[in-house]
């Protein structure tokens, strides 16, 4: 016997309800993850729903995390003690600036040396002139600083993913971009600033 007209109109309703309920669900898909294309999950969704995305202009970054993760940079300074015919008086003593140095200054009190090691290292003229004449006033009997802005730089995503079984902060990589020696009985002075 066949369906009656109500059963098939019943029918062709619940196919299109199924229908639109697949295309919404499709369609917030696109909407969560298109903005942010260079995910992982946007790569590897990015043929299925990258033609439907650009067509409705839905593919246009919302840079989630801009600017991207700043690499961690900190100074160490190298404290030498030498008498005059270079020998060594005592042993050579290390101190960072801020003196978390690789971990993230959380305290507001505590961010006072991280601003200031980034102020210092916008012109390098102010190590030699502030930092150093400074740092040999406050380290008594110092006669010699190196002084090295060390940055430790944030793995890109792709790293992570492909090496996820490391931990993240050990993909890293560890350089020095400046490298200085401060003798303390340089004359330094902050009018050449």
């Amino acid at each position: 016997m066949p369906a009656s007209e109500p059963q098939v109109q019943s029918r062709l309703f619940g196919f299109f309800k199924v229908l639109l309920s697949v295309w919404l669900v499709f369609h917030v898909i696109v909407l969560v993850v298109m903005p942010n294309g260079a995910s992982i999950m946007g790569r590897r969704l990015g043929p299925l729903i990258g033609p439907y995305g650009a067509m409705l202009g839905l593919n246009t970054a919302w840079n989630f995390f801009s600017p991207d993760p700043a690499h961690t940079m900190y100074l160490k300074f190298t404290v030498s003690y030498e008498d005059a015919d270079g020998k060594s008086l005592k042993e050579a003593e290390e101190i960072f600036m801020p003196p978390e140095k690789d971990q993230g200054v959380w305290s507001l009190s505590k961010r006072r040396e991280l601003y200031a090691m980034r102020y210092m290292i916008l012109d390098p003229r102010r190590v030699d002139a502030v930092l150093g004449p400074w740092l040999c006033r406050t380290k008594a009997g110092a006669t010699s600083i190196h002084i090295d802005h060390v940055i430790n730089s944030v793995p890109t995503l792709d790293e992570a993913n492909l090496f996820s079984d490391q931990k993240v902060g050990d993909l890293g990589k560890e350089f020095n971009f400046i490298s200085k020696d401060y003798r303390c009985s340089q004359v330094n002075d902050e009018v050449n600033l």
